[in-house]
């Protein structure tokens, strides 16, 4: 979800229009063999303790927690197809999180023909917010090099409120439960990426 769409739904959010949130989603499906982090086997978010995943991951988490406050990890699923490139500890994951109320599901795919598609969806009591993004590989090679790319309104942001003395964007609660997260996530990959491995032998 582009930076604009997520400011857009947390002001929906903060406004009350969306009312309580009870779940989050989000997909992230690209062709694996063709995106170039994945595709790279020396490329550093392979050495990861949950490789390219681990690396990915923190994207949602930060996202939801926007809507859904500080969570935990309920369940992590990794499967490795035949399609799966070596080199990567599976290719389909889907991850659950609980919060106080309600849940994040996760789904991640390297199996996706043609563009890549990347969805978030904040499920209110009251309504409902969804963005989808599909893009090709070369569009998003293109937005990363305008203007500091994708991230680049999110660091413009975070530098006006150091210089302007207002809130920071992001919380250190986000952040440390964003790398809680993503800690333990990895590590459960590695656990199941372990156990496949063994059972192939």
């Amino acid at each position: 979800m582009s930076y604009n769409n997520t400011k857009e739904a947390i002001r929906l959010y903060k406004e009350g229009s969306l009312g309580k949130v009870l779940h989050v989603n989000a997909y992230w499906m690209v062709d694996g063999k063709k995106n170039e982090m994945t595709a790279d086997p020396g490329h550093w978010s392979h050495n990861l303790t949950g490789g390219r995943w681990e690396e990915l991951i923190p994207h949602p988490i930060y996202l939801a927690y926007q809507f859904i406050g500080r969570m935990q990890l309920e369940y992590v699923s990794l499967q490795k197809t035949e399609e799966c490139l070596p080199w990567l500890p599976g290719d389909e994951v889907v991850i659950v999180l609980g919060a106080q109320l309600g849940y994040v599901t996760i789904r991640l795919s390297m199996n996706k023909e043609g563009e890549s598609y990347n969805y978030f969806e904040v499920m209110g009591s009251k309504q409902s917010f969804n963005s989808s993004n599909p893009s090709g590989n070369k569009g998003m090679q293109n937005l990363i090099g305008q203007e500091g790319g994708r991230h680049g309104p999110f660091m413009r942001d975070v530098i006006h409120a150091l210089n302007s003395g207002n809130e920071l964007p992001v919380s250190w609660d986000e952040a440390i439960n964003t790398l809680e997260l993503t800690i333990a996530i990895g590590q459960e990959i590695r656990k199941q990426w372990n156990f496949q491995d063994m059972s192939n032998k």
